[in-house]
């Protein structure tokens, strides 16, 4: 994450909280989900749709829209990075992943104990990121009732 760690040593220093949980997926709580719901199991994998760019090309592709030319039209409206970080890859059509459609973002954590475990949610919005910023403050509320 873009200076995280900048960000979190003024907030140590001042004594306060970081939250970020709307920088990641927007509407689809993954790092709080990650950190408690999955507490005592060691994440061995993470994969996912994690954008809403990723299941646009996606979708253009299942459109028939070969993956270079779908890439150029997301990076022609500004959506896309020049140089992009992430690619797509074939997945099973019984993998929950394949079913993924739209602006939605899909996650499967791979854990010790459970296994896989799959969520799924809204991608990026107005709505989807308010929501994900009124769970940071709830959870430093929570945190400061300790």
């Amino acid at each position: 994450m873009l200076f995280y760690k900048e960000l979190k040593a003024i907030a140590d220093r001042k004594g306060v909280q970081l939250k970020f949980e709307g920088t990641v997926l927007s509407g689809t709580p993954a790092i709080q989900f990650a950190l408690k719901e999955l507490a005592g199991c060691e994440i061995i994998e993470i994969r996912g749709i994690v954008n809403g760019n990723t299941n646009y090309i996606l979708t253009k592709m299942a459109e028939g829209i070969p993956y270079e030319e779908a890439l150029k039209e997301a990076q022609k409206k500004g959506n896309a990075e020049t140089n992009p970080s992430v690619k797509p890859e074939l997945v099973d059509y019984n993998d929950p992943l394949y079913h993924v459609d739209g602006i939605i973002n899909g996650l499967i954590f791979t854990t010790d104990h459970l296994g896989d475990v799959f969520i799924m949610g809204p991608g990026a919005g107005k709505i989807e990121t308010g929501q994900a910023i009124l769970h940071d403050l709830y959870s430093i509320l929570e945190d400061l009732k300790k």
